[in-house]
């Protein structure tokens, strides 16, 4: 307990010296401010993106807030990720707490507290940060939900916070595709009620309505508008054609900046924290922490899918792949 604690007194200040460090506006960064303090009206952040950036309406809407109450400042526009950062790391401790033995929920609480890229890209006045937050907070969720299909509370909660995840965060899609199948085999497994089938009805309902409402005003004029721009940028994140290349892309990727946890890069950089993933979800199997390693494991195959289709990478960058980040640290400590 006292090492978890420890742990997470260090990961706090960490995250509160980069920001007070008050480091410069890089490109990606001032390009999407611009783009927010450019807009006359809240109603115009609707409109696709210049310079060739997207970003959620929600992230977009905060930091609209944030410029026009207290300032333009790197400690204002920073303000949001610092917070949605500090926010997820606690939420992965929780996360780590509930899923793992206190010896390996403490360790992966110190691999989160220490990666850079955890840290770096939470605090980019961009919403990676939120992706990480919103994957913690659906997984915990959705973790709750299968261990308890007859209690009401947690799929009301899921519901309830599915409009905020894909308003605040594009790659949440793909966690609450992984809740929906985690979800589903959890079901047949136990043979519930059909009440617990109406409730998970409910939820796939309310997923497609609200996936569609914000693909309609926000994501597919964003992505229209930008494509030309970030598909080169995400081209290391697609599969190939080519049966070899494709595996020597997958071996990469999986040994590059996605797998960056606590250490790591690109060209192999990655090799070993991706043997330690390897070894953790060999231990959770033995564990039977199968309905866990489902959940995680589908969040990143849907994400595959979608890079697949050329719609998002599979990898290729850290900054692109937060909402797989707790599905990747978890299993090095299982």
């Amino acid at each position: 307990m006292y090492g978890t604690t420890a742990f997470l007194i260090v990961g706090t200040l960490w995250r509160l010296i980069r920001y007070a460090m008050r480091f410069p506006v890089w490109g990606d960064e001032g390009a999407v401010m611009m783009n927010v303090m450019m807009r006359h009206s809240w109603h115009e952040l609707l409109l696709p993106l210049d310079r060739g950036q997207v970003a959620p309406i929600g992230f977009l809407s905060v930091q609209y807030f944030i410029t026009r109450h207290l300032g333009t400042s790197e400690f204002a526009l920073r303000l949001y990720p610092l917070l949605t950062s500090l926010a997820a790391f606690y939420l992965f401790g929780w996360l780590a707490w509930i899923c793992l033995r206190p010896l390996g929920a403490m360790f992966a609480i110190a691999v989160a507290g220490a990666s850079l890229y955890l840290t770096r890209y939470s605090l980019d006045i961009k919403p990676y940060g939120t992706d990480f937050m919103l994957a913690c907070l659906l997984f915990i969720l959705a973790i709750k939900w299968m261990r308890s299909p007859l209690q009401w509370r947690w799929p009301i909660l899921l519901i309830g916070l599915l409009p905020f995840a894909l308003l605040f965060s594009f790659p949440s899609v793909f966690v609450c595709g992984a809740v929906t199948i985690a979800m589903a085999t959890t079901l047949i497994r136990c043979k519930p009620r059909p009440i617990a089938w109406g409730v998970f009805a409910i939820w796939n309902i309310m997923l497609v309505i609200v996936f569609l409402l914000v693909f309609r005003i926000n994501t597919a004029g964003q992505y229209q508008n930008a494509g030309m721009a970030i598909l080169p940028m995400w081209e290391r994140g697609m599969p190939p054609a080519n049966l070899l290349k494709f595996l020597l892309w997958v071996i990469d990727v999986h040994t590059a900046e996605m797998m960056a946890y606590p250490f790591g890069g690109k060209n192999g950089a990655s090799t070993l924290t991706f043997l330690f993933c390897v070894a953790g979800i060999v231990t959770l199997i033995r564990e039977k922490q199968r309905p866990l390693l489902v959940l995680l494991g589908s969040a990143f195959a849907l994400t595959f899918i979608a890079s697949v289709l050329r719609r998002y990478p599979y990898g290729g960058s850290a900054r692109v792949a937060q909402h797989l980040a707790p599905a990747m640290v978890l299993p090095h400590i299982g």
